[in-house]
């Protein structure tokens, strides 16, 4: 098994080497990587998982929060190509290169389920949060035995953290009550984020041969398993 994955790592690299070394050729090898480590339907569960938990621990190191208790009932990933982040090479040195990524808010959101208690009234409340992300990251290739990559912000990234759809379990809750519940959420999403990729925080994705494959070349109509 060792030896067909080296020969499988042997024959990625070569793959890569015999590219272009135009930044498209580039692009399109990271974004296949990120698109079947992170964006693959099967993971999706485990980033729900893992969504929430990081909002339950935002929210428990807040001693003045009136949420209490968060639930992240779905996540919504892209499925296809064209939710793939937005990725500009700006530097690329044999195992080491630079990156500008993109992520345009709405093409990640999640719906919550909240609770809590605010001017000495307990609440329900639903919402919707999007996601958006702008920054420089530096990719560094890892080989030996289990070869992969590692990502990590050059510096801290523009979050844009945004709510949508938020309702109260009383039609009554006058609208500052709405607006302060949103700006939280807001605020505790927007903290779990910067301590999960913040720098000196890193990512590692393991080359495996299944990273590569399908390799599509133009990201056209290419799918993993239903609709973002």
């Amino acid at each position: 098994q060792q030896e067909l994955m080296q020969a499988e790592i042997r024959r990625l690299r070569s793959r890569v080497a015999n590219l272009e070394r135009s930044q498209t050729s580039w692009t399109q090898v990271v974004q296949q990587l990120m698109f079947n480590s992170l964006l693959d339907k099967s993971k999706h569960e485990a980033h729900r998982a893992r969504l929430e938990n990081t909002l339950k621990r935002a929210i428990a190191a807040d001693k003045n929060s009136k949420v209490a208790g968060v639930k992240v009932t779905k996540l919504k990933l892209p499925t296809t190509w064209e939710g793939v982040p937005e990725l500009v090479l700006q530097n690329n040195d044999n195992d080491y290169s630079t990156w500008t990524v993109i992520w345009h808010p709405r093409q990640v959101s999640c719906e919550l389920s909240i609770t809590g208690k605010r001017m000495g009234m307990s609440f329900t409340c639903s919402a919707t949060l999007t996601l958006g992300l702008t920054g420089e990251f530096e990719a560094r290739f890892v080989g030996g035995e289990e070869p992969s990559v590692t990502m990590s912000f050059l510096k801290e990234p523009v979050l844009q953290v945004q709510t949508s759809g938020t309702q109260l379990s009383v039609a009554s809750m006058p609208m500052p009550m709405q607006e302060a519940v949103d700006k939280e959420i807001r605020q505790h999403a927007l903290k779990a984020l910067q301590k999960s990729i913040f720098p000196p925080r890193t990512m590692t994705f393991s080359l495996t041969s299944s990273s590569f494959n399908d390799f599509a070349p133009n990201h056209s109509a290419h799918a993993l398993g239903g609709e973002g």
